[in-house]
Parts: C-alpha cells; sequence; structure tokens
C-alpha cells in the first residue's frame, strides 16, 4: 500500500514539471523545429500515462479497468 502512495506522489510532482517544462523549454524547442520525435515520444508518453493513470482511480466497471491496467503497465 506505501508503494502506491510514493507511486501516487511521485506522479503528481511529474505532472507539475511536465506543466514547467510546457510553458518554456517545450515551447521554445518545438518553435526552433529541434527534437520533435523525441519531445512528441516523451509527451505522448506521459499522456498515455496520465490518462490511464486517472482511468485506474476513478474507472467503473472491470472490463475498463482490466484495459486500463494493461495498457498503463505497458507503457510504464
Amino acid at each position: 500500500a506505501w508503494a502506491m502512495k510514493v507511486h501516487g506522489a511521485g506522479a503528481m510532482a511529474i505532472l507539475v514539471l511536465i506543466g514547467m517544462l510546457l510553458s518554456a523549454h517545450v515551447r521554445f524547442a518545438w518553435r526552433a523545429r529541434r527534437n520533435r520525435g523525441n519531445g512528441s515520444l516523451f509527451l505522448g508518453t506521459f499522456g498515455i500515462l496520465t490518462i490511464t493513470g486517472y482511468g485506474l482511480y476513478y474507472a467503473g466497471g472491470e472490463s475498463l479497468r482490466a484495459w486500463t491496467s494493461w495498457i498503463h503497465l505497458a507503457v510504464g
């Protein structure tokens, strides 16, 4: 149970850090046309993890929860 609490706290910290990166670093690099492939992969991966993490916390049905869990584990 404590590992899930640490995981959740770490996820919140990462979301804050990604938000900070989006506001300056990502915007500058995207306009400069630098590292778009890597940046897109990074943001896409964390986007999927964010959505599936939210789904795991709030998913209603067991079938949806099973799929969400599988995707979350496979990506992250």
